[in-house]
C-alpha cells in the first residue's frame, strides 16, 4: 500500500498536535500544582529544572521537591 503525501502530511500533523497537547497540559500540571503552593515561582523553577519533570505525575512531581528540599537542607545543615 502506497502512503499518499497528503496521508503523511495529516500523519504527521496529527503526531505534532498530540505532542503540542502533551507538553502544554504537562506545563499546566506543573503550573497548576505549584499555584496551590505559598512560593509559586520557586515551585516552578525547581521542578522544571528537574529533567524527570517531563514525564512525572504529581506524585512524581512531590517527590521531586521533595528530593530536592532535602538536598538543600542537608548542605545547609553540612555548613
Amino acid at each position: 500500500m502506497k502512503t499518499s503525501p497528503t496521508m503523511s502530511g495529516l500523519s504527521l500533523l496529527f503526531l505534532s498536535l498530540l505532542f503540542t497537547l502533551n507538553y502544554h497540559s504537562h506545563a499546566d500540571l506543573i503550573g497548576n500544582t505549584c499555584k496551590k503552593t505559598e512560593f509559586t515561582d520557586l515551585c516552578i523553577s525547581t521542578l522544571r529544572s528537574d529533567p524527570h519533570s517531563a514525564a512525572a505525575d504529581v506524585k512524581g512531581l512531590a517527590r521531586i521537591m521533595f528530593d530536592a528540599t532535602l538536598a538543600k537542607v542537608t548542605l545547609l545543615l553540612a555548613k
